[in-house]
C-alpha cells in the first residue's frame, strides 16, 4: 500500500521539477509576446538545459537593449522630447 503513494509522490515531484523552469521563464520579465511563448515551449521540451539557454541569451540581449535605449533617450533629449499625447486638433 505504501508503494503507490511513494510512486505518486515521486512522480509529482519529478513533474514539478520538470515544469519549474517553464514557470520561471513565464514569470520573468526578460521577454514578452511571441518570444515568451516560444521560450516556454522550448523550456518545456528541454527543461533545465533550455532554461540555462534562456538565461544566457536574454542576459546577452540586455546590454544591446540598454545601448539602444540610451541612444533613443539621447536623441529625444536632442530633439526636446515634445509630449505628443496631449496634442488635440484645434
Amino acid at each position: 500500500m505504501i508503494a503507490p503513494l511513494v510512486l505518486t509522490t515521486g512522480l509529482f515531484y519529478v513533474a514539478l521539477f520538470h515544469a519549474l523552469p517553464a514557470v520561471l521563464v513565464a514569470g520573468s520579465g526578460r521577454v514578452r509576446g511571441n518570444d515568451l511563448t516560444l521560450w516556454i515551449i522550448a523550456v518545456l521540451f528541454t527543461s533545465w538545459l533550455g532554461f540555462v539557454a534562456f538565461m544566457v541569451v536574454t542576459t546577452m540581449e540586455q546590454p544591446q537593449k540598454r545601448a539602444a535605449n540610451a541612444a533613443l533617450d539621447e536623441r529625444r533629449r536632442q530633439l526636446g522630447a515634445v509630449d505628443v499625447s496631449d496634442h488635440r486638433p484645434n
